[in-house]
């Protein structure tokens, strides 16, 4: 008895298996009735050359329209070349055309308004336009089009990896009513050389254009206001950015790894995230009219030789300037009271440095292996904590450092100031 239940079981599991996804096929096309309604769907087997899709199809259930296009209907149809609709399809669904390498166009029409998840994803189109009644677009929509150049985007979204790894991407047309760019929406569009951010855009997010190496220059629209994490990493043909007086937050390592030359920093921005500029190589001038500093926020552009702060920073934060051995000399402006540990560390081409008055603590390693430092000059009465580590890596010989002649001895006995004095002869001199 338990045999026969068992390959009774065996029997159904089979049959469920067997099933077809579709109701019905009609020339060619299979379909799916939901709701009073027939979506075109999957069949036993890929869909070849021309499809065209009619607006309604009789059956022995009854006559139904043709109202959409399934999850997967046309998945992987490599030899598929065009689809055409009738004007009562208006939506389509989840990877419907994902795989279709021969289907080099397609016309989203005004009756679409919802088009689901990498609907065209690793397909071979080479242009779209979405137009403005499209009110709903799925993430990764053409993500992966190896062959895709020209990009129109009429509404109102730019969905996260909605065209990432487009290698051929050359055109994109964004109109006035987007409002955020999202994650990873051009993510590695290598060939993409401008982009026009529209003045209503007032987000771009994490990674959107990040690996978009033919990019050569940006500049804020009028209202962008925050530019998330790795938004332009590694666009290492970015040679011009310009920042509006809109934007008020840089993500972490937003430019990092671009081709930048020259930066103004505008008042308007209050918080950063770390390594910002990390790794610009190319950048040599820096105007800064903000009063906040990041982590690492120029660590590595070792062809930085000008820093100009026409505003008191909060602080030297840590790593900030570590690695830019093309820095001579840097105005450290009066009202700093901290400079943090790694702050200009490798900066071996420092010869000298004025820190002002009111600072009061020195990080470790904040000048270590500033192998050129020979002249210090603290204006400080108070004299700044630090340790030896601080200053670690400075040659001694002819080392001079110039305090406030009240403050000479005081000087000579702190801790991380004291390993300077020589047994004989003299290193710490009154400022005249």
């Amino acid at each position: 008895m338990r045999k026969i239940f068992l390959s009774l079981c065996l029997v159904a599991a089979v049959c469920l298996q067997a099933k077809p996804a579709f109701d019905f096929c009609l020339g060619g096309i299979y379909y799916r009735i939901d709701q009073n309604a027939a979506l075109v769907t999957k069949g036993d087997a890929p869909y070849v050359g021309d499809v065209t899709i009619p607006e309604q199809i009789g059956t022995m259930a009854g006559e139904f329209a043709v109202t959409g296009i399934d999850a997967k209907a046309f998945y992987g149809s490599k030899t598929m070349t065009s689809v055409t609709y009738p004007a009562t399809v208006t939506t389509i669904g989840e990877n419907a055309f994902t795989g279709c390498e021969s289907l080099k166009h397609f016309t989203i029409s005004p009756q679409i308004t919802f088009i689901a998840k990498s609907a065209f994803e690793n397909s071979g189109l080479e242009e779209l336009t979405i137009p403005a009644t499209v009110a709903n677009v799925g993430d990764d929509l053409c993500k992966n089009c190896k062959v895709l150049k020209r990009v129109v985007i009429e509404n109102k979204q730019i969905t996260e990896e909605q065209f990432a790894n487009c290698p051929a991407l050359e055109s994109v047309t964004i109109s006035d009513n987007v409002l955020t760019i999202k994650k990873k929406a051009f993510f590695k569009c290598t060939k993409l050389g401008a982009i026009d951010i529209p003045q209503s855009v007032t987000m771009i997010e994490e990674r959107a254009f990040s690996g978009c190496t033919g990019l050569t220059e940006f500049h804020t629209s009028a209202n962008l206001q925050v530019i998330r994490d790795e938004a332009f990493l590694n666009c290492s043909n970015i040679k011009t950015i310009n920042l509006g007086a809109s934007l008020t937050h840089i993500g972490k390592k937003a430019f990092s790894g671009t081709a930048v030359e020259q930066l103004s920093i505008p008042a308007s921005i209050k918080t950063f995230g770390d390594g910002i500029f990390l790794n610009c190589k190319k950048l040599q001038s820096v105007e800064l009219d903000n009063a906040t500093l990041s982590d690492g926020e120029f660590q590595g552009c070792e062809n930085l030789s000008q820093v100009v702060f026409n505003v008191v920073p909060n602080g030297i934060p840590k790593n900030v300037f570590n690695g830019c051995v093309a820095l001579t000399a840097i105005p450290l402006p009066e009202g700093i009271r901290t400079i943090d540990y790694n702050a200009f560390h490798g900066c071996k081409g420092i010869k000298e440095i004025t820190l002002p008055s009111t600072v009061e603590q020195i990080g470790n390693g904040a000048f270590s292996g500033c192998s050129a430092l020979n002249h210090i000059r603290c204006l400080a009465t108070q004299v700044p904590t630090t340790s030896g580590a601080a200053f670690s890596g400075i040659a001694k010989d002819g080392l001079r450092i110039e305090v406030p002649a009240v403050a000479v001895e005081a000087y000579k006995a702190a801790p991380g100031w004291k390993q300077f004095q020589p047994k004989e002869g003299q290193v710490f001199f009154p400022i005249e």
